[in-house]
């Protein structure tokens, strides 16, 4: 018996045809910003078929970890389906193909995860080894159904690309047979949705999301360390804030790149829920005075006299990173007659002209130049 089968995404209609099919894999997410269109309709149509349902990811070069994230984030995967990881794109290395898998493997185990690469890649990139994976899903459109042109197992091959849909055949005797290699009890049991801690999915943070989670996440971010992005507290309407305390939250973790991009994802939510990882560190204080001080002193004292140095410190590593002072005098704690030219030019950039650029720092710039680069001004 062949079981045959097909992969679509958002080319390929939601209402495909299933008849004669025993097995459709649908594309959830590429990357780590982009979900499938079509992907829950998609589902829908395989699984009232009563189809063996997969789920792949097309993978693009690096950020290997935040991609597998993204994936678990946003994929609707059930007890008896599989997951396949789309290894096609140039500049993919086998090192991205491993974390991922192992990733998602070690997020969901005893979820088969298939390996999907065309017969170049698998003979001149892999060199037949498949990695982590649970198996092989070659792709070999030149060679018969259930033919493959390779001598290693595989479990499904995609024998044709004709007619606008991908179509495939599974490497078992029978419908049954695939159910038991896929496993009707792989996906760990969820947590109650009355669980006040279960992380609620992705779907319900970012721009334009209003609901209790966000309100949660705010309350929760606050509680650790986050009050100082959040002007009238948290809120059910997802906000610059949230991002921003999220990706501080995340930053703290010592987590970037993907693993940072302001939205809670589970390993987020489970930190902030426990009570455990780091918290956001408190912003170092800058008092104004003491920089208004040393802006008048230093320039007529000695060289690098310093005359508040812990406050003068975090000032000039702003204007560092603004571009505006070479780094050779952005920290010696002196604000010297350079720092001054340097926070004039801050000041024009605040829009300021005349005497209210003249270097001498006033609450207004000092308190854009903390909030861009991380202290608070106090006084």
């Amino acid at each position: 018996m062949s079981l045959f089968g097909v992969d679509v995404s958002s080319y390929q209609p939601s209402g495909y045809d299933t008849s004669g099919l025993s097995f459709a894999f649908v594309k959830a997410t590429e990357s780590t910003n982009y979900v499938n269109p079509k992907y829950s309709a998609q589902l829908d149509t395989a699984r009232s078929a009563g189809l063996v349902v997969g789920h792949y990811h097309f993978a693009h070069p690096g950020n290997a970890g935040a991609q597998a994230r993204y994936f678990l984030d946003n994929v609707d995967l059930r007890p008896g389906e599989v997951i396949a990881y789309d290894w096609e794109a140039s500049g993919v290395s086998q090192g991205d193909r491993d974390a991922w898998i192992s990733a998602v493997k070690a997020a969901l185990p005893g979820v088969k995860v298939l390996l999907y690469c065309n017969r170049d890649f698998w003979r001149n990139i892999d060199s037949e080894n498949g990695g982590p994976a649970d198996g092989l899903w070659i792709a070999d459109p030149n060679a018969p159904a259930g033919r493959p042109n390779i001598s290693f197992p595989w479990v499904i091959h995609q024998y044709s690309w004709s007619g606008g849909i991908d179509r495939n055949v599974a490497n078992f005797g029978s419908i049954g047979d695939l159910r038991a290699w896929v496993g009707e009890n792989a996906v760990p049991a969820q947590a109650p949705a009355s669980d006040p801690n279960a992380f609620p999915g992705s779907q319900y943070f970012g721009p334009g999301q209003s609901n209790d989670y966000v309100a949660r996440l705010g309350q929760l971010l606050i509680a650790r360390g986050a009050g100082r992005f959040y002007s009238v507290g948290a809120g059910p309407s997802w906000s610059d804030a949230d991002s921003a305390a999220t990706k501080a939250f995340q930053e703290a973790q010592g987590w970037s790149g993907g693993d940072a991009d302001g939205i809670p994802g589970p390993a987020t939510w489970n930190l902030l829920v426990t009570g455990q990882g780091n918290s956001i560190p408190a912003l170092p204080r800058v008092s104004l005075a003491n920089v208004v001080d040393a802006a008048r002193t230093d320039p007529g004292a000695a060289q690098g006299y310093q005359s508040h140095a812990d406050d003068v410190r975090p000032v000039e590593a702003g204007l560092v990173a603004e571009g505006l002072l070479a780094a050779q005098y952005g920290y010696d704690g002196s604000f010297g007659s350079t720092s001054v030219a340097a926070y004039a030019e801050w000041q024009r950039r605040c829009g300021y002209s005349g005497d209210a650029a003249n270097g001498i720092p006033g609450h207004d710039s000092l308190a854009r130049l903390g909030e861009r680069h991380g202290f608070e001004v106090t006084d």
